[in-house]
């Protein structure tokens, strides 16, 4: 496991006539001459070739969009040309969910999934949205994509969805940003209404920070903190700066309470379509394109973020500047109260903690 949708109707239409398992294209019968057979691979004739698609959720010119491209073009390269993969950006097939689910069936042979969504499939992956879980990029890295640990998570989860484990994507932290009140440690949160996602456990983030958690769809967002109906709310820099969040909020903390995890997975019937040597080459290509090349792409795209947000002027808070003890502290109170009661919750927190030796 190293490093492992008005959509419009007719496109619909396309979809149903076009999209079979795992992305193999058909041809109506009465349409076709009776010789028609199925494409073959020009390397070895007695493959047939794969026309995949991929669903992801993040616009085209986003890093993670353009490694997944870069993957695509060089995995047919390799193989030449048996197995092609359009990348459809900006959820372009649906809903973060409904693609999850055209990725079980088939209908996409990969997708791209955030932890809430793959939760709802595994209740027991939510422990690792909870604050402050990871101390580190590196260490949510690791444990969930190159240990032993990882590797029974994704196992189990294969195993219930279909879905295999390609990679993990770290899209940003989650940094606390306000329009008006300014922050130097949880005190100043106190009945502050901050967005969080409608979730329990994000409302229990906020509550346990000292502030009024106000769930507000994503959507919303904007026009919530224009209008002042909530004070402030929490996303990764990249997505407060892609989505003008800056425009109507003057402050952000790197309080980093949370990695934003984003999975690349593929259909486990459309993975054993390929060969051995295949997947080997593959598996070399996600490394070559889903980590190391996305990385190279992402940190300057965040360091633009940054420079274009503080020339609008918003301040950048750093750690060193606030008081950024009190919220670990505050978050691991509610984890200790809220989350070690429940087994299977605690197994997986416990787990972790053994692991990093904190």
């Amino acid at each position: 496991m190293k490093r492992n949708r008005f959509f419009a109707l007719c496109l619909a239409f396309v979809m149903t006539l076009s999209l079979a398992a795992c992305g193999n294209s058909e041809v109506p019968a009465d349409s076709a001459p009776a010789e028609l057979e199925e494409p073959k691979s020009s390397e070895n004739p007695q493959l047939e070739v794969l026309e995949w698609n991929l669903a992801a959720t993040l616009a085209e010119d986003h890093p993670m969009t353009i490694a997944l491209n870069a993957f695509a073009d060089a995995f047919a390269e390799e193989t030449a040309g048996r197995v092609q993969i359009k990348v459809y950006p900006n959820m372009m097939l649906g809903s973060e969910t409904e693609q999850v689910e055209m990725a079980r069936a088939g209908t996409a042979a990969m997708v791209v999934g955030g932890l809430s969504t793959l939760a709802v499939y595994d209740d027991g992956l939510s422990v690792y949205s909870l604050p402050y879980i990871f101390r580190s990029y590196d260490d949510c890295e690791e444990y969930l994509s190159d240990s032993e640990y990882g590797d029974n998570i994704w196992e189990s989860f294969r195993q219930l969805t279909n879905l295999r484990f390609v990679a993990l994507e770290l899209n940003g932290a989650r940094c606390l940003s306000t329009k008006n009140v300014q922050v130097q440690s949880v005190k100043d949160l106190n009945g502050v209404k901050i967005r969080c996602m409608d979730a329990p456990l994000w409302q229990d983030v906020f509550t346990a920070f000292g502030a009024v958690p106000v769930p507000i769809a994503f959507t919303e967002l904007y026009v919530a903190l224009q209008t002042g109906v909530v004070e402030g709310q929490d996303n990764p820099i990249n997505v407060s700066y892609a989505q003008k969040f800056y425009e109507v909020q003057k402050n952000i903390y790197k309080t980093e309470h949370n990695y934003n995890t984003t999975f690349v997975l593929i259909n486990d019937d459309c993975w054993n379509q390929l060969t051995a040597d295949e997947q080997a080459v593959f598996n070399d290509l996600v490394d070559e394109y889903l980590y190391d090349y996305y990385y190279e792409l992402y940190w300057p795209y965040e360091g633009e973020a940054i420079q274009v947000m503080e020339e609008a002027g918003v301040r950048i808070w750093e750690q060193d500047e606030f008081d950024i003890q009190s919220f670990w502290d505050a978050a691991d109170g509610m984890i200790n109260e809220k989350y070690m009661t429940n087994a299977a919750y605690a197994d997986s927190i416990n787990s972790i903690r053994e692991y990093f030796q904190f």
